[in-house]
């Protein structure tokens, strides 16, 4: 369960990473035109913070879960600046949310 944890930490740092790379004309696709340039920054940022929670997680660092927090935040603020096309990024969000609860609680 720790790995399938982990793939989806670093699953979700891919798709932010998706983000940036439009934003940067990277990676030309027809969706995620709604952001503005200096979102992709906020984009490669939420990335960054997502692989190093993964990091952190893989190697049972007792307090993944501050930084899993923020990344969590920021990467909701990113999506709610394109809600009709990020949506369902909250899933994931949600899921990573109630691991970090769990890991928080134990």
């Amino acid at each position: 369960m720790r790995i399938a944890f982990i793939i989806l930490l670093i699953a979700h740092a891919g798709i932010h990473l998706i983000g940036f790379s439009k934003e940067f004309w990277l990676l030309r696709t027809q969706t995620l035109n709604a952001l503005f340039k200096s979102a992709g920054i906020v984009w490669l940022f939420s990335t960054i913070l997502w692989l190093t929670t993964s990091i952190l997680f893989g190697f049972k660092y007792e307090y993944w879960w501050v930084l899993g927090s923020i990344s969590i935040l920021s990467s909701q603020a990113i999506i709610f600046t394109a809600w009709s096309e990020t949506k369902y990024g909250t899933i994931p969000n949600i899921i990573i949310l109630l691991v970090l609860f769990m890991g928080v609680i134990k």
